[in-house]
């Protein structure tokens, strides 16, 4: 690498660093569109790339105190384009998953015409307050553990005691409601 060129990227992350936002706008001006083309390739879509390119310049600038004289900035900056793509694929994953839930809800809807739903509902709520939300978190409304975990403020373990404990209960409860009621989702 040309020393100038090392020397004026140091320059410019220092300045970066140091809040410039003159020196922001320079650099975002030679960066965003091989961002753009980088998020435009692994998205397939022009409104999400630029969503995504705006992201990534902007936790850059939030984090900017901790940029490093140890990697040129293109290389951070990938590193950051990365996180936020990564961030973004799992973000939609979860979107999608609820979608997926929201549309097997017109199932369950039907399903509450059925005279053993009330017996189900029932049941659901004799069990403690802790089993009844995890169930329905779970197996209602399509959540995942991890996400169960974060809402509830416990561990994904015991998460996952909770649904065990909750079927166990509900089966020596409604043995053969519970089968009928299950094989629907």
């Amino acid at each position: 690498m040309d020393l100038n060129l090392k020397s004026g990227q140091l320059e410019l992350k220092q300045h970066i660093r140091a809040g410039d936002h003159t020196a922001f706008k320079e650099f975002y001006h030679l960066w965003a569109g091989r961002v753009f083309s980088f998020f435009k390739k692994k998205t397939n879509n022009e409104t999400d790339a630029e969503d995504l390119t705006q992201q990534t310049f902007i936790r850059l600038w939030q984090y900017r105190s901790s940029l490093s004289d140890n990697h040129l900035m293109e290389t951070m900056l990938f590193q950051n384009a990365r996180m936020v793509f990564i961030d973004w694929l799992r973000k939609e994953a979860s979107e999608k998953k609820r979608r997926l839930a929201g549309a097997n809800n017109s199932e369950k809807i039907s399903f509450n015409t059925q005279p053993d739903y009330t017996e189900l509902q029932m049941a659901l709520k004799r069990l403690p307050s802790a089993r009844q939300n995890a169930i329905r978190l779970s197996h209602l409304e399509g959540y995942s553990y991890k996400e169960i975990a974060t809402q509830m403020n416990v561990s994904v373990k015991t998460v996952e005691n909770h649904v065990r404990l909750a079927l166990i209960q509900l089966r020596k409860l409604l043995i053969p409601t519970i089968l009928l009621f299950f094989n629907f989702f």
